[in-house]
């Protein structure tokens, strides 16, 4: 399978700048890689940030590993009459293939030790990589209030330290919100996605641009509760832990999650979204990309994986209803879903890459490079053929004659898996997406097999959000008590925010009878009259193109983000 890897459903924008990366050569600076192993051989441990919401606590890496295990944080779901334990010890990504020369070459996150560095890479021989090594973060109160500020007078009188110093592309702004030590890289790269109001492909925070969500086939999403970016390579650990030989290859990270005003998985869901560029020279056959897993549901010496391959989710149970020395009796189950994934030429088109294997595995310390590969193909370690095709335990448990661990009758106890896709083939250049959705289901009460059917509901609704762009998302944004101001003003209140199809104008107070619509410049859009002062009208917004405009009310600006 041969794909150049397209970002074929990104806004034209960014398609621009990711098939200029895609179609360079690669050529690095030897001195230049010289001094940043050595700046790397000097640094501290990775940097970490804990998300905190009232149903999840979850700890990301800024070497791009999650839940890393003898860290704080991990995967925690946060529940009255929950113990506080992890689900997880670990999971990160696995990538490997084998080069012109027969040789394999890869990449790995394992439980102790990481084949990747914090910071980018140089993308030419006269360019810098800059210092990316620690994670930024951003929450909707930052944007709002960064949004309302600038929508009053069209000037950001209060700058917020956290939208201003992003590490976005061409961003001016960065060396003056952050640390001296910190510095973007050089030429012309995708770094966080950010709204682009001004339509210049430069980052203009000051014009009321603010970083964003930038998902393959969506427009930008401003609408989480708050996100984190981080950059990662596997040049700076060369020689690897994992004993692959490096692949130059450059991970930008994005975690993200959402706040539901309603019941919701949601709720329960930390969202982490891969984009891989190849920056090596050399063309990879026989690629394959994996996501590792150890599982520790509390105690993590009796439990049970499993797969629903239709629905791409990987889950992890309890092997009875007793976890001693962990969730005792009230225990959560886990669920790995995957929603995006590289595309891959098919005929005449192109389509998305599914789950390929799932694999139960021994402890990764203990493989070697050609082990790790054999996980990789869907195979046993040892490049035995895996039971099922290498979809092992793809059944409901709660069905008895379906291929799950009950069935099959087996011993509760460590589990450790692997799900990969592929194989295909990558380019020097390439620009791949791998995005995925850790989520927890727990309801008082109910027995492990009756909390898996719930978590099947929920890995429904989570897809189904994502495949809508997570419009209906309704995010509440307790991080608006963080901003200068809310954004729901004295008099006037405008909802949804954002829309698609319409929103409703109320006012508190008195009537009104006339709404201007203006771009982010301030020029007029669209004008409506009422023939009588009103209190409430609900006003079509189908007809404007996606981005952020401003509605005037009774002498008042409020911001509104149209997302299709």
């Amino acid at each position: 399978m041969v794909c150049p890897f397209w970002d074929l459903r990104v806004p034209l924008r960014s398609l621009f700048t990711k098939s200029l990366i895609c179609m360079r050569s690669i050529f690095y600076n030897p001195l230049v890689v010289f001094l940043a192993v050595i700046h790397a051989a000097h640094a501290q441990s990775p940097a970490q940030y804990t998300f905190q919401s009232t149903q999840l606590k979850a700890t990301v890496h800024a070497d791009g590993a999650v839940f890393k295990d003898g860290m704080e944080g991990y995967f925690i779901p946060l529940q009255p009459g929950l113990a506080e334990k992890t689900l997880l010890h670990g999971s990160g990504l696995w990538m490997a293939g084998i080069n012109a020369a027969g040789n394999l070459t890869g990449a790995a996150m394992l439980d102790q030790s990481s084949d990747f560095r914090p910071g980018a890479l140089p993308v030419q021989a006269n360019e810098t990589a800059g210092n990316l090594t620690q994670i930024w973060r951003l929450n909707c109160g930052d944007i709002a209030g960064h949004l309302h500020d600038f929508s009053d007078n069209g000037v950001v009188d209060a700058p917020n330290a956290r939208v201003f110093g992003f590490p976005v592309k061409d961003n001016g702004f960065f060396g003056s919100y952050n640390e001296p030590d910190y510095s973007l890289p050089s030429g012309n790269r995708g770094l966080a996605g950010y709204f682009d109001s001004t339509q210049d492909a430069v980052y203009n925070p000051d014009a009321g641009e603010y970083p964003v969500l930038d998902v393959r086939g969506c427009p930008l999403i401003n609408t989480m509760e708050e996100m984190t970016w981080s950059v990662s390579n596997d040049l700076l650990s060369a020689p690897h832990p994992s004993g692959w030989a490096t692949m130059n290859m450059e991970l930008q990270m994005q975690a993200f999650v959402f706040k539901s005003t309603f019941e919701s998985a949601l709720n329960n869901t930390l969202f982490v979204k891969y984009k891989l560029i190849n920056r090596s020279e050399e063309t990879l056959d026989s690629c394959f990309v994996g996501v590792y897993n150890n599982i520790a549901i509390g105690n993590p010496a009796d439990d049970f994986i499993g797969i629903i391959p239709e629905k791409q989710l990987v889950f992890a149970y309890n092997g009875d209803e007793n976890d001693e020395e962990g969730f005792g009796s009230a225990i959560p189950v886990l669920g790995i879903d995957l929603l995006s994934a590289p595309l891959a030429p098919v005929g005449t088109g192109v389509v998305e890459l599914a789950w390929s294997s799932a694999v139960s595995m021994p402890d990764p310390a203990n493989l070697g490079p050609a082990e790790m590969y054999n996980l990789l193909n869907g195979r046993l370690a040892d490049g035995s053929p895996a039971p099922n095709g290498g979809l092992m335990y793809a059944g409901d448990p709660n069905d008895a004659a379906s291929n799950s661990e009950i069935a099959a009758g087996n011993t509760p106890g460590k589990r450790r898996s692997l799900m990969s896709v592929g194989p295909f083939t990558l380019f020097p250049g390439a620009v791949n997406e791998v995005i995925l959705a850790y989520h927890y289901s727990y309801v008082p009460g109910n027995t492990v097999l009756q909390q898996l059917e719930t978590l099947f509901q929920q890995s429904d609704e989570i897809h189904s959000l994502f495949d809508n762009c997570f419009s209906g998302a309704e995010n509440t944004c307790d991080a608006l008590l963080e901003a200068p101001e809310k954004t729901i003003h004295e008099k006037i209140v405008l909802y949804p925010n954002p829309a698609s199809q319409s929103v409703s104008i109320e006012s508190l107070g008195a009537g009104f009878s006339r709404i201007e619509i203006l771009d982010v410049l301030g020029r007029h859009i669209q004008t409506v009259e009422n023939a009588v002062p009103v209190l409430k009208y609900q006003m079509p917004i189908s007809h404007l193109a996606a981005g952020f405009y401003l509605v005037r009310v009774a002498g008042q600006s409020l911001p509104l983000v149209v997302q299709h």
